[in-house]
């Protein structure tokens, strides 16, 4: 297997993991204005903390896919 079929076979394999990471974390998330309870606000933070960065890590990975897809044309 040559490096270009081997790029443009990973290339899309990035593409659909980071979109499955961006399809089920959604939109960026901010619980501050929908919980007045500290000890439950503290909680949501630190998920919504975690759901931004794997939304984040998704679209890293979907734009890598797409640079390796790019390359694998010249290779």
């Amino acid at each position: 297997m040559d490096i270009s079929l081997a790029a443009n076979s990973v290339g899309p394999l990035l593409d659909v993991i980071g979109a499955l990471l961006m399809l089920f974390n959604s939109q960026p998330v901010n619980y501050d204005i929908l919980f007045r309870d500290r000890e439950r606000l503290k909680e949501l933070r630190v998920v919504a903390k975690k759901k931004n960065q794997r939304i984040r890590f998704g679209a890293f990975l979907l734009f890598l896919g797409f640079m390796l897809q790019l390359i694998s044309n010249w290779l």
